[in-house]
């Protein structure tokens, strides 16, 4: 089986994603932390075997509300897709949607843990061999061997089970456990049985006594109880009896009943509490009329005569107006003298009348124009000193380059001289090389004609040795052959030694003689010259092009100044023509023109500013006259001739006060006044209705009356008392006996002591009738089982049935065990069978990863963990390694499980992140295993290195933005 697609709803940081598997059998995933590489291969497993409830929903992602995805696979060349949602799980085919059973077919019936054990692995498991035992390796190895055929799992589940619930060494809720408990008990109760039957006789004669002993007992206790019952009565009524008889002789003493009316001394305490609060009311309202009285006279008296009054009034509506009058007045006042004295001062300063200032008429325009003037003015003057500047700047450099020119040329030498050094060194140069490549060819010869002399000599002296050894065979073995063959050897070495020799002593030797036109010393003085006057002539060609800039320059310099005096005559002409519209910038220079003309502005603003405040200063005065009229004929009435405001705004408050006090007098005094009439009314009613209640009951005042009361309560007190005591007792007794017990002078001690001995007498009764009843009833249930006849044979026939079913439980515990012992077996065969080809596999990978280093890996035993042996015939314990050392290992067994149990179940391999600790040569070798196992098997691998990524060129690259395929890394 292998992975073609997956389609990812939503799970994790996964969502609406699709991975395409079909194009390699070799996927490798490269992306860093947080990626989703781990959520990748989680939604892998949660495809294929699902997930519990509350690990779900760890994975359920935070932009989605769809949950699952979906996974496509190939299985004996059909598609197979597995979709795994919220609702539940589906395996979709070609034809349709297949049964729900056949989802564990498809995957050989392989659980999760089963998978993880064996196809797939991550970094967080390397450590785990240092603690694996042979135990462990087998029980992996066989739980996968036998995937697929669940039944021997559940038969092996089945036999423990069973084998449990049938017996168990120690405790009784096994089966058998709990039948030999039933067996022992119904063996007891057989014997006591067998006993018992014996004595039945003697049993049956105590139970005829104890039954006539019981019943006069019970006699006896039913008298006891009877006198018991009465004297308690009796004892109870006494006091009763005694309350009565003292309740008869109180009653004795008072007549019956007088004519009193219902609820009188309720009504008439209610008309009393009614009554009073309002005559008390009625007190106060009287006293607080008096003082509103008073405090109206004493208001009345206080205030002003009429007319002074309104017009103190009108005075106090317009005392704001009044105040901000005379506020502004002495402002403007203020205002208007500061005003004369800065029109003096700037009068002064423009040298101007007011009639002539008033007369100039300065448009709107007029500033913009004069600041056209002074800015050009200040341009013009500006650019006038920088083309000055620049003019004698440039003088000065036409000065100097004329110089440095005229310097230069009388460096330079003549054409003629100069062309004869340049051919002379050029000669000098062709003959060096020549020289030079003269000598090593001569070189070149020398080692060829040295390296043919030493393979000469080694052809001279093999031949030599040869045909001495050819010599020697043919003189042994009479072979005048081998002789000949000698001979000739000899001679073809010695004949090509000669003639070798001969060839090289024709080649000339050529000797390198110097040359006698020139000298070092004088090619390099030439050179120096050269370079000299080279370097001359460009700093004569440079200092040329710069004058000519500078003479270029100078020319647009004049250009500028033709055009700076036709702006300046432009600059005069308009200065003209304003100076003749305004005669009073003739004296002025151009910079200060804006500043006049802004003075000349502030002096027209300030006597417009002049003229209005004049004119509010009258408006004030007018408005203001009345008002001061009125103020001192108030002052002169109050005997005050300059009265302040702040004393009419005393006197005024306290004339609202006295007016507001006689009003409020005037009020209170008609609303008590209207009160006082409601309560004579009430108060009047509350009479009445009380002498009513005085009439009923025949009395002239409410001491009569509440004596009346009292003693008609007291009566009704007693009768119902009298009547609470005697209705319990007529319950209890008869009438007879009521009488019998008010004639008896028994006392209450008395009685007492009685009650008390008749309980005693009762209990020891009771005691006895107690014990006597136990026995009668065991002996009675002794004796019935005695007559039953069928008991004891009937526990003999249970006796038996138990024993049978013992023996029944304890031949199929023999038969679960003897099956248990055979599946220990086959499997401890089974497991021998893959453990050593996954040991073995185990060391051929461990022996490429590791390039030989290691050649054989031990398997675990029950006390020691694995062990490795290097080329050297040296072994290392597992925790002897390095880090990086132990997670191959553990790959390498990793890997060999997988291969092994590959023949019987093929599913992708599944690897995140195992190789962190591998160098770059082990992890190359790696690679290299990789690909070889993805030959016949799909292998998904997951890395967050990136060389790694790069040495398995990674087919899909992950972000945290999104994914991109088909990259190699």
């Amino acid at each position: 089986m292998r992975f073609v697609k997956a389609d990812i709803y939503g799970f994790g940081k996964w969502v609406d994603q699709t991975f395409d598997f079909s194009s390699a059998q070799f996927n490798a995933f490269y992306g860093e932390n947080e990626s989703g590489k781990s959520t990748l291969q989680q939604f892998f497993l949660f495809v294929m075997f699902g997930l519990p409830p509350k690990r779900r929903q760890h994975f359920e992602s935070k932009y989605s509300s769809r949950f699952g995805g979906s996974l496509t696979v190939e299985q004996n060349s059909a598609l197979y897709t597995i979709e795994r949602t919220k609702n539940g799980v589906r395996v979709l085919t070609e034809d349709g949607e297949a049964p729900a059973q056949f989802l564990e077919e498809l995957l050989y019936g392989l659980t999760r843990e089963t998978f993880e054990s064996i196809y797939a692995f991550t970094a967080l498991q390397l450590s785990e061999i240092q603690q694996m035992k042979v135990q462990d390796l087998n029980d992996v190895l066989f739980s996968v061997g036998l995937t697929g055929s669940t039944s021997i799992y559940k038969v092996e589940k089945t036999l423990d089970q069973r084998l449990g619930s049938l017996y168990k060494a120690r405790g009784w809720k096994a089966e058998i456990n709990e039948q030999l408990k039933k067996v022992e008990t119904l063996t007891e109760e057989v014997r006591q049985l067998q006993h018992r039957e014996s004595t039945y006789i003697e049993k049956r004669t105590n139970l005829e006594e104890l039954k006539e002993t019981l019943e006069q007992l019970e006699i006896e206790q039913d008298q006891i109880e009877a006198t018991l019952h009465l004297k308690e009565k009796h004892l109870y009524a006494c006091k009763q009896k005694e309350a009565y008889l003292l309740l008869e002789k109180e009653r004795a003493a008072y007549e019956e009943i007088k004519p009193f009316p219902e609820e009188g001394i309720a009504r008439f305490e209610r008309l009393k509490d009614r009554l009073l609060p309002i005559e008390s009311e009625r007190n106060v309202l009287k006293q607080q009329l008096q003082q509103y009285e008073k405090a109206y006279e004493e208001a009345n008296d206080t205030l002003l005569s009429k007319d002074y009054h309104a017009l103190l009034q009108r005075f106090m509506k317009q005392k704001m107006i009044y105040i901000d009058l005379e506020k502004d007045i002495a402002h403007l006042t203020v205002q208007l003298k500061q005003i004369e004295e800065t029109l003096r001062e700037k009068l002064s300063e423009v040298s101007l009348t007011v009639e002539e200032i008033e007369d100039i008429i300065l448009p709107f325009h007029l500033d913009q124009t004069v600041q056209q003037i002074k800015e050009q003015a200040s341009t013009l003057q500006q650019e006038e000193a920088i083309l000055q500047d620049e003019k004698r700047t440039n003088q000065t450099e036409i000065n100097r380059l004329e110089k440095e020119i005229d310097d230069i040329k009388d460096q330079i030498i003549d054409e003629t001289l100069l062309e004869e050094r340049k051919t002379a060194n050029k000669r000098y140069e062709n003959e060096q090389l020549f020289y030079t490549q003269h000598a090593s060819r001569q070189r070149d010869m020398e080692a060829f004609t040295e390296k043919k002399r030493i393979q000469s000599n080694q052809i001279m002296y093999g031949a030599i040795v040869v045909a001495i050894i050819c010599a020697f065979i043919g003189w042994n073995n009479d072979m005048p052959m081998f002789m000949l063959f000698a001979g000739i050897l000899v001679i073809i070495g010695v004949v090509q030694k000669l003639y070798l020799q001969r060839l090289w002593d024709a080649v000339p030797i050529s000797t390198q003689h110097a040359t006698d036109k020139m000298t070092e010393q004088q090619y390099i003085e030439n050179e120096q010259i050269i370079q000299q006057q080279q370097t001359i002539h460009q700093e004569l060609f440079l200092l040329q092009n710069e004058l000519k800039k500078v003479l270029h320059a100078d020319l647009l310099l004049d250009n500028k100044w033709e055009a700076w005096k036709t702006k300046q005559t432009q600059l005069q002409d308009k200065i003209a023509t304003e100076t003749f519209q305004y005669p009073f910038l003739q004296q002025l220079e151009v910079y200060i023109w804006d500043t006049y003309i802004r003075y000349i502005r502030e002096v027209k603003e300030m006597l417009q500013t002049r003229s209005e405040l004049q004119n509010d200063l009258y408006s004030m005065e007018h408005t203001f006259a009345p008002l001061e009229r009125i103020r001192k004929q108030l002052g002169e009435h109050l005997g005050v001739p300059h009265v302040t405001i702040q004393q009419l705004e005393e006197i005024y408050e306290q004339e609202q006060q006295s007016v507001a006090k006689k009003e409020q007098a005037e009020r209170e005094m008609n609303e008590r006044q209207n009160v006082l009439i409601d309560i004579e009314e009430k108060i009047a009613t509350y009479r009445t209705e009380m002498k009513e209640l005085f009439a009923i009951a025949q009395v002239e005042n409410d001491n009569e009356f509440y004596t009346i009361a009292r003693e008609n309560e007291k009566i009704t007190s007693l009768d119902r008392e009298m009547k609470e005591i005697l209705s319990p007792l007529q319950l209890q007794f008869s009438e007879v006996e009521l009488k019998e017990m008010f004639a008896s002078t028994e006392s209450e001690e008395t009685l007492e002591e009685l009650v008390e001995q008749l309980r005693q007498e009762k209990i020891r009764k009771q005691t006895k009738m107690n014990g006597t009843h136990e026995q009668y009833v065991a002996v009675q249930y002794e004796v019935e089982q005695l007559e039953a006849s069928g008991i004891l044979s009937e526990k003999i026939y249970l006796l038996e049935m138990e024993k049978t079913e013992l023996t029944k439980l304890t031949n199929e515990w023999s038969v679960y065990k003897v099956a248990q012992a055979a599946l220990d077996e086959a499997k401890k065969r089974y497991q021998e069978k893959y453990f050593h080809a996954v040991i073995d596999k185990t060391s051929t990978f461990f022996e490429h990863i590791t390039q030989g280093k290691y050649v054989t890996v031990f398997a675990p035993t029950e006390k020691l963990s694995f062990q490795v042996e290097t080329e050297d015939q040296r072994r290392y314990r597992v925790d002897e390694l390095s880090k990086g050392t132990i997670d191959q290992l553990y790959v390498a067994l990793r890997l060999a499980m997988n291969v092994i149990m590959q023949e019987k179940i093929s599913v992708p391999l599944i690897i995140d992140d195992a190789f962190v600790h591998f160098d770059t040569v082990r992890s190359s070798q790696m690679v290299q295993l990789l690909r070889e196992i993805s030959v016949t098997q799909q292998v998904i691998l997951f890395t967050c290195k990136d060389y790694f990524a790069k040495q398995v060129q990674a087919t899909h690259i992950l972000t945290n933005e999104k994914m991109k395929e088909d990259v190699h890394a």
